[in-house]
C-alpha cells in the first residue's frame, strides 16, 4: 500500500473457543500497523487472519495453532540430577544443584524463586521439567544457618511450591583470622575515586567449608560492586579486595566482615570511618552558547567555561551520538575558549551537545519527516553470513541509516536507485554479535535525523518469515535448552588438570551438539565473574574464546589459554553455541562429567601498586617529578605507562618504565622527571593515566581518578588505591612569568588534492600547515591534530608529523586515508586544527569558522562514484587455495575474467551474492600474499593485498601404489593415514596383537617375548628391548658439558580399577645445586587408541607401549645449552642362517615427524619421532639425533636415538609409543645392509647407500611425541631351524641382560 492510500475495507480475525481483536496502530509509515489481541484458554484451536480490499480476499490463512493445558498441581520434586555440594562449583562461593518437578509437560513463562533469607540464589531451565540453582551465602538479619534449605517456586497463578533440598553449609568450626584495612579517600583526592576495604584471611586447619568473607558499607547501603580474590589460596592464606564506588555525599560509613562459625554467620570484625565525597566535577555545559552560521557551517563557541574533559557527545537530531572534541583555541585547559565547527543542512529537532543541552539552530532547509521503509528482506547466505536487504524512500534529506540491532547500512551503500528513494543492501557477518538474545527493531534516519522505528517480531520479520538471524537458535528465555533439539552432547578438554603455579598454560576443548551446524562459530567464555548468566551484557570484560567446526574430529574446537597462577580449584566456563548457554555446572544434567581444574601454589591475580609516592621539585633548574614505590610480590613488576598533565595543558608529558637490569621486579623505585620550560605560568601537576602491567598481564589503571571494571580487565583495581590520600599525588608550580598572552597563530593551510572521491580505492589526503608563536616559540612537546569533519559529526582525526622546525614558526603536515563514503550524501568535509602551544602554555587552534575568517583553504570537496567496483575486505586464504570470499560493492555481472589475482584471471567461475557486495570464488593454491583486483567495463576496483596463510605442504606419499592404494589407507598433506588394520609408513603393515609386556620394576626399559607361526609353518620367538640411558647437557656447539645415567628408579604401579596397565618411575639427577626429577609413566594399549600431543592426533595401534617422560627444572650451565634425551633401541635375531641380513635406514617422514627403521631379514624396528615438544606449556620445534650403534652386525640392529630439548625453566614433558607390526620385505633389499661373511654374493648384490626405497613397514612403533619420540618396532619374525632356537635364545637373552645392567 501507499502512503494516503485508505485502510483495508476488513481486517479480521478468526479463532476456535477463544477470543479475539483487532485495532489499527499507525498510518503514518507508508503502511498500515495493526494489532491482533488473541486471549488464549484451557483447550485447543487456531488463530486464522483474513484481509480484504473491496472484497478482494487478499490474505486468509491460519498464524498458528494451540493447546494449553492446566499445570498438575501439586508438583512433586524428582530426585535431584546433582545436589548441592559442600564445596562450592567456583573461587566465588558458588554452589549449583540441578533439581526438577514430576508431571510438568510445559512451562508456565514466568517462574520466580525465593530462597531461605540467609542466601541469594539465580536460576536457569535446562527443560519444562529440570531448574539449575546456583546459591552462595548472603547478608542476613537472622545469622543462623537453617536446618533446612528451603525454595519457593512462584507460578503465574499465584501459588508457591515449597522445595527443600539439602543445604550446602555444615555446621562446623572453621578457625579463621583475618586482618583488614580501609582505604578512604579525603576530600583532595581525585574525582571519582574508588575506595577499598582488603582483607588477609588466615584458614587454621583442611576444612573445605569456607565462607568467603565478606563486607558490606551498611551506613550507606553500598555493597561492593566488585569483589576480587587476588592473592593466596582459598584454603590457606588469600587476600580479597572489596572495591566499592565513591558517592556523593559525605559521612561516617560502617564496614563488617563475616565468617561461619558453629553453624552461625559471624561478625569478625568491624570497622568506622568517613568517606568523603567525591567533588562534582566543574563546568559542565550550559546554556547560553553563542554559534556563528556561514552557509551550511554553523560554529559553537563555549567561553569561560572550566571543564575536565574535553571530549563530548554530539548528534544531530536521533541520530546516535558521536565522541567530539570540543577544541581549545585560546587559554588553557582548565580557563579557555573552546569552539566546535559542524554542517547544519537542515532544520529538523536539533543539535544535542552532551545530552540533555538541546541547541536549535537555523539550517538551510527545513526536514521533518522520517523516512519510510516499502521493503525488508533477509537472505540467508549459508555459514553465518546474510543479507539486509531494504528499500525506503524520503521526502527531502534522504536516508542516512538502517539499523536492525547492531548492524548498520549508511547512505553509501545504496545499491540501486538514490538515498530519497532508493534500494540498500549489505552483507553482514553475524558470528561474533553479543546481542542475539535482544529482539531488535529496524531504525531507520535521514539525513536530517529524523527516526522511525519498527519493531521486529519475535525472531520473525515484519514483511517476511525469515529469522533475524538465520542459523541463530532463539533463547526464548528459560524455555530449556532443548530448543530445536539442540543439546550439548560431547565435551572433552585436551587437559582437565593444569598447574598454574609457574607457566600460563594453553589448552583445547572438543565439543560437539545434537542437530548441529558445523558452519556455525562457538565461543567458550572462562571464568565468568560472579553471575554468569549476565555474561551477555559484559561480553568484552571475560576472556572470550571462538572455535570452529574442526574436520580431523569431527566435532567443534576451541583454543584457550589459562593465565599464570589463577586460584586454586575448579574453573567455571560458558559453552555458547549462538544464541543457547550451555554452564559448566549443568553439564552433568546432559551426561557430561568434565571438570577444569588449576592449582597454583600461590595465586596472584594482584597487578602491580605504588605503595608509596613521593614528589620531587627543583626550581632553580626547573625540573619536577615524582619517585614511587611499585610492588608486585608474586609475579613481578614488567612495565608501566603514566601520563602528567597539568591544570592549563592537557596535553601531557607520558612515560614508559620498565625494571633496569639492577631493579628488583618485585618492589623498587621509579623515576619520572619533567624539565619545563625557562618561563611557565602557575600550575599544578597530576597523574592523570597510570597503567602498570606485571610479568603475566595483569593490570592495573586508573585514569581521571577512575578505574572502571566494565571497561577494562583490570577490574576496578588503581595502582594507586594505596597512596589514594597521598599530598605527593600532585605537583604545584609558582610562575616564572614571561609577558606573553598571544595564542600562537595559523600562518597557512593547502590540501594535496581538491576532491577527493571517497566511493574508490584511493582516498589518501594530506593537510598542510604553518603555526607561528613569535615571543615564546612554538612547543615541540605538543603536537597538533587535524581533525576533518563530515555531516552529522562523523569524524576523522590524525596527529600531525613536524616537517620543519624554526623556533618561532614550525611547519607540520597531517596524512589522512579517508573512511568509504566519508562525507557522503554531503559535497564536502571541512577542517579544524588544534593542540600546538607555545612554550609558555598559551593553547591554540582554529575552528573552520576560524579558516573561513582567515580566508585561508577549510575544505575539500567529495565525489562519491556509484558504478565503480570496490574492494573493501577479504579474509585470509590458505596457501591450498580454495574459497575466496570478496567484499565490496557494485559488482555487476561478474564472471571469471573479471577477477584478478596478480594481473592473472583466476579459472574458475564466481557466484556473485548479496546484491553486488559479495563474489566468492575458487583460488588455485598460491605460495605468497597476492593483489586482488576486480575489472569491469564500468572500471577497474582498487587493489586489495590478500593474506595467505602458510600451511603443511602435501606429501609424497610413499608405497607403490602409495599408501598401499585406497583399500590400505590415504595420502594427505600429513603422509599416510590408514585403514585399519593396515599401518606403517606405507600403509602396508599389519598390526601383531601381544600380550602385556614384561615390567621391569627396577628400570624403565621395556621389551617382549612371544611366540608366533610363519606362513610356512614355521614357529618363531620374538623378544625386543627399549631403554633409556642418559640425559646429558649439550653445548650450543653440540659438545656434552655434562651426562646423568639413572642408577636408581623407584616404582610404582598406578593402574585404576578397569584402567589400562600404568606404571611409575622416578629418578633423581642433580645439575648445579638443582635436583631434576625424571618421571617415565608406561602404559599399555591392548585396544585401538587415539590420543593427542602437542596438537597432533596419533593412533595407539593395539599391543601399544608407551611411555611418558616428564622432566622438572634442569641446572643449565648456559641459557643457550639444550637437553639430549638418550634412548637406545634394538633388534635382536638368533637365526644363524648364512643369508641373514641387517639394515638401519632414517630420514624425514614428512613435516612433523623423522623416522629410523633397523631390520633383520624379514623383520623391522620403525621408529618415528615427531619434531615437536612441549616446552614450559607451549608446543616448539624440535631436532632429533639419530646415531648407528658399533654394535650393529647381520643378527643384531642397534640405533642410539638423541631426543634434543630446548633450554627451558620449568617443564617438558615426552610421551614415545610401541606397536607391533609384520613386514615381508627382507633386509637385502634395503639400502645398506649387512649381511653374514658367508653370505652368497647375489646376498650382497643389494648392499646400497642409505637411502629408503621400499616403505613396507613391520616393526614395533616407538613414537616420541612432543619432544618425545615415536619409534615403531616391526614385528620380528625370525626365520630359523628348530634345532638352532634354544642357542640361538640363549645368546639374545645374554645381550639383553647385559643391556639393562
Amino acid at each position: 500500500m501507499e502512503t494516503g492510500d485508505e485502510p483495508l475495507q476488513s481486517v479480521s480475525v478468526e479463532t476456535t473457543n477463544i477470543g479475539a481483536s483487532v485495532s489499527l496502530l499507525d498510518t503514518a509509515t507508508g503502511y498500515y500497523l495493526y494489532l491482533v489481541n488473541v486471549n488464549f484458554t484451557v483447550g485447543s484451536g487456531s488463530v486464522t487472519l483474513g484481509l480484504t480490499d473491496n472484497l478482494l480476499i487478499l490474505y486468509n490463512k491460519v498464524l498458528t495453532s494451540y493447546f494449553c493445558n492446566v499445570m498438575s498441581y501439586p508438583l512433586s520434586p524428582k530426585l535431584p540430577t546433582k545436589a548441592f555440594s559442600i564445596v562450592p562449583d567456583d573461587i566465588y562461593n558458588y554452589h549449583t544443584g540441578i533439581f526438577g518437578f514430576q508431571g510438568l509437560n510445559q512451562r508456565p513463562i514466568f517462574v520466580s524463586i525465593y530462597p531461605a533469607n540467609q542466601f541469594i540464589c539465580s536460576h536457569r531451565f535446562l527443560t519444562y521439567q529440570d531448574y539449575s540453582i546456583s546459591c552462595k551465602v548472603s547478608f542476613s538479619t537472622d545469622p543462623t544457618i537453617p536446618d533446612s534449605f528451603p525454595i519457593n517456586f512462584r507460578y503465574p497463578s499465584g501459588f508457591f511450591l515449597n522445595y527443600n533440598p539439602q543445604p550446602f553449609i555444615l555446621k562446623e568450626s572453621v578457625n579463621v583470622t583475618a586482618s583488614f584495612s580501609l582505604i578512604l579517600p579525603s576530600l583532595a583526592s581525585s574525582i571519582h575515586q574508588n575506595y577499598y576495604f582488603m582483607s588477609d584471611v588466615t584458614v587454621n586447619g583442611s576444612s573445605q567449608n569456607i565462607l568467603d568473607l565478606t563486607a558490606l558499607d551498611y551506613t550507606s547501603t553500598r555493597i561492593p560492586y566488585t569483589v576480587r580474590k587476588v592473592l593466596g589460596n582459598p584454603y590457606s592464606n588469600y587476600r580479597t579486595l572489596y572495591i566499592f564506588q565513591r558517592g556523593f555525599s559525605t559521612g561516617t560509613s560502617s564496614f563488617y566482615l563475616f565468617k561461619v562459625l558453629n553453624g552461625t554467620i559471624n561478625n569478625v570484625v568491624t570497622v568506622s570511618d568517613t568517606v568523603f565525597a567525591a567533588p562534582i566535577p566543574p563546568g559542565s555545559i550550559q546554556l547560553p552558547i553563542s554559534y556563528t552560521k556561514s552557509n551550511d557551517v554553523v560554529e559553537l563557541e563555549f567561553t569561560g567555561y572550566t571543564l575536565y574533559q574535553s571530549y563530548y557527545n554530539c548528534s544531530m537530531g536521533f541520530l546516535d551520538p558521536s565522541w567530539i572534541n570540543l577544541a581549545i583555541t585560546s587559554g588553557n585547559f582548565y580557563q579557555s575558549t573552546r569552539k566546535l565547527s559542524f554542517f547544519a543542512l537542515y532544520q529538523s529537532s536539533g543539535t544535542s551537545i552532551s545530552q540533555p543541552v538541546l541547541i536549535n539552530i537555523q539550517g538551510l532547509q527545513s526536514d521533518i519527516e522520517a523516512p519510510v521503509i516499502q521493503s525488508f528482506t533477509i537472505d540467508d547466505l549459508g555459514g553465518m553470513l546474510m543479507v539486509i536487504t531494504v528499500e525506503a524512500t524520503d521526502d527531502i534529506s534522504g536516508v542516512y541509516k538502517i539499523s536492525m540491532g547492531s548492524l548498520s547500512m549508511y547512505s553509501w551503500d545504496v545499491m540501486n536507485g538514490t538515498i530519497v528513494n532508493g534500494k540498500w543492501s549489505k552483507v553482514f557477518d553475524y558470528s561474533k554479535l553479543t546481542d542475539y538474545y535482544r529482539v531488535p527493531t529496524l531504525s531507520i534516519w535521514d539525513v536530517a535525523g529524523n527516526m522511525k522505528e519498527l519493531e521486529i517480531a519475535n525472531y520473525g520479520v515484519i514483511f517476511t518469515d525469515t529469522p533475524v538471524y538465520p542459523n541463530v537458535i532463539p533463547r526464548q528465555f528459560g524455555l530449556g535448552q532443548t530448543f530445536n533439539n539442540l543439546s550439548i552432547s560431547t565435551l572433552k578438554f585436551e587437559k582437565n588438570d593444569i598447574d598454574l603455579s609457574q607457566l600460563s598454560d594453553s589448552n583445547s576443548v572438543y565439543i560437539n551438539f545434537t542437530n548441529v551446524n558445523r558452519w556455525m562459530t562457538i565461543r567458550l567464555i572462562i571464568d565468568p565473574i560472579s553471575e554468569p548468566y549476565l555474561f551477555e551484557t559484559k561480553d568484552h570484560y571475560y576472556d572470550v574464546f571462538y572455535g570452529t567446526w574442526d574436520e580431523t574430529r569431527n566435532m567443534f574446537k576451541i583454543d584457550f589459554t589459562l593465565p599464570l597462577r589463577m586460584f586454586t580449584g575448579p574453573v567455571n566456563f560458558i559453552v555458547y553455541y549462538p544464541d543457547v548457554v550451555f554452564y559448566s555446572q549443568d553439564l552433568l544434567f546432559y551426561g557430561i562429567n568434565e571438570t577444569l581444574r588449576v592449582v597454583s601454589d600461590n595465586a596472584d591475580q594482584m597487578p602491580p601498586i605504588i605503595t608509596k609516592l613521593m614528589k620531587f621539585q627543583d626550581t632553580d633548574s626547573n625540573v619536577i617529578g615524582w619517585d614511587m614505590l611499585i610492588s608486585d610480590t608474586v609475579n613481578g613488576f614488567k612495565e608501566g605507562f603514566i601520563s602528567v598533565i597539568s591544570s592549563i595543558d592537557s596535553t601531557g608529558y607520558n612515560f614508559t618504565i620498565t625494571p633496569k637490569v639492577n631493579q628488583n621486579i618485585f618492589e623498587d623505585t621509579y623515576s619520572i622527571r619533567i624539565q619545563l620550560p625557562n618561563y611557565y605560568q602557575s600550575q599544578v601537576f597530576s597523574l592523570n593515566l597510570v597503567r602498570l602491567v606485571d610479568q603475566h598481564g595483569v593490570t592495573s589503571q586508573v585514569e581521571y581518578g577512575q578505574s572502571n571494571p566494565y571497561t577494562d580487565k583490570t577490574r576496578g583495581i588503581s595502582p594507586l588505591y594505596r597512596v589514594v590520600n597521598s599530598v605527593n599525588q600532585t605537583i604545584t608550580v609558582s610562575a616564572k612569568e614571561l609577558l606573553d598572552t598571544q595564542t600562537p597563530s595559523l600562518l597557512q593551510v593547502s590540501f594535496s588534492r581538491e576532491t577527493v572521491d571517497v566511493g574508490r580505492g584511493d582516498r589518501s589526503l594530506s593537510v598542510y600547515f604553518n603555526i607561528s608563536a613569535p615571543i615564546a616559540n612554538v612547543s615541540r612537546l605538543h603536537i597538533p591534530t587535524c581533525s576533518l569533519m563530515a555531516i552529522n559529526f562523523r569524524e576523522q582525526s590524525t596527529k600531525a608529523v613536524l616537517v620543519d622546525y624554526q623556533y618561532s614558526s614550525a611547519s607540520y603536515e597531517c596524512n589522512f586515508e579517508l573512511d568509504y563514503g566519508f562525507g557522503y550524501p554531503h559535497t564536502k568535509i571541512i577542517l579544524s586544527l588544534y593542540g600546538y602551544s607555545d612554550t609558555y602554555g598559551n593553547l591554540g587552534g582554529v575552528s573552520t569558522h576560524d579558516i573561513i575568517m582567515a580566508d585561508l583553504p577549510y575544505y575539500v570537496s567529495v565525489e562519491f562514484t556509484r558504478t565503480v567496483p570496490i574492494i573493501l575486505s577479504v579474509p585470509d586464504i590458505s596457501d591450498q587455495g580454495g574459497q575466496l570470499s570478496i567484499f565490496g560493492n557494485y559488482f555487476y555481472n561478474v564472471s571469471f575474467e573479471n577477477v584478478y589475482v596478480n594481473n592473472n584471471t583466476i579459472h574458475s567461475q564466481p557466484i556473485q551474492l548479496g546484491e553486488n557486495n559479495l563474489i566468492i570464488c575458487r583460488i588455485n593454491p598460491i605460495a605468497n600474499d597476492f593483489d586482488l583486483q576486480v575489472r569491469q567495463v564500468e572500471g577497474n576496483s582498487n587493489v586489495y593485498r590478500v593474506k595467505v596463510i602458510k600451511t603443511i605442504p602435501p606429501a609424497d606419499c610413499p608405497g607403490t601404489p602409495k599408501c598401499g592404494g585406497l583399500s590400505n589407507g590415504q595420502c594427505t598433506p600429513q603422509g599416510c593415514v590408514c585403514v585399519q588394520p593396515w599401518n606403517g609408513l606405507d600403509c602396508q603393515s599389519r598390526t601383531i596383537y601381544t600380550n602385556t609386556p614384561v615390567i621391569n620394576t627396577t628400570t624403565p626399559s621395556s621389551g617382549n617375548q612371544f611366540n608366533t607361526t610363519l606362513p610356512n609353518g614355521e614357529t618363531v620367538e620374538l623378544r625386543t628391548l627399549i631403554s633409556i640411558l642418559s640425559l646429558d647437557e649439550m653445548s650450543m656447539s653440540g659438545q656434552l658439558v655434562q651426562s646423568h645415567d639413572f642408577p636408581h628408579w623407584i616404582f610404582t604401579n598406578i593402574t585404576g580399577n578397569g584402567e589400562i596397565p600404568t606404571y611409575l618411575y622416578r629418578s633423581n639427577v642433580t645439575s648445579r645445586g638443582i635436583i631434576t626429577t625424571v618421571s617415565v609413566t608406561v602404559q599399555y594399549f591392548p585396544l585401538l587408541t587415539n590420543i593427542t600431543f602437542a596438537n597432533i592426533q596419533l593412533q595407539m595401534q593395539p599391543s601399544t607401549v608407551k611411555y611418558r617422560v616428564d622432566i622438572t627444572p634442569f641446572g643449565f650451565e648456559k641459557s643457550v645449552n639444550y637437553l639430549r634425551l638418550v634412548m637406545s633401541a634394538t633388534l635382536f635375531s638368533s637365526s644363524t642362517s648364512n643369508s641373514t641380513c641387517s639394515a638401519m635406514e632414517s630420514g624425514d617422514q614428512n613435516e612433523d615427524n623423522e623416522y629410523v627403521k633397523l631390520q633383520i631379514d624379514t623383520h623391522s624396528l620403525y621408529g618415528r619421532f615427531i619434531k615437536r615438544a612441549i616446552i614450559d606449556n607451549r608446543i616448539q620445534s624440535i631436532s632429533n639425533t639419530i646415531m648407528k650403534s658399533n654394535k650393529t652386525s647381520n643378527t643384531e640392529s642397534q640405533s642410539i636415538i638423541g631426543i634434543n630439548i630446548p633450554f627451558y625453566r620449568v617443564k617438558s614433558s615426552i610421551d614415545p609409543d610401541f606397536s607391533v607390526l609384520i613386514d615381508t620385505s627382507p633386509a637385502n633389499t634395503k639400502p645398506n645392509s649387512k649381511c653374514s661373511s658367508l653370505s652368497s654374493s647375489e646376498d650382497q648384490s643389494n648392499v646400497h647407500d642409505n637411502k629408503l626405497t621400499s616403505s613396507q613397514i613391520a616393526g614395533i612403533i616407538i613414537g616420541a611425541i612432543g619432544f618425545t619420540s615415536v619409534l615403531v618396532i616391526s614385528t620380528i619374525y625370525y626365520f630359523y631351524k628348530k634345532r638352532q632356537a634354544a642357542s640361538a635364545l640363549r645368546k639374545i637373552n645374554m645381550k639383553i641382560n647385559k643391556l639393562q645392567k
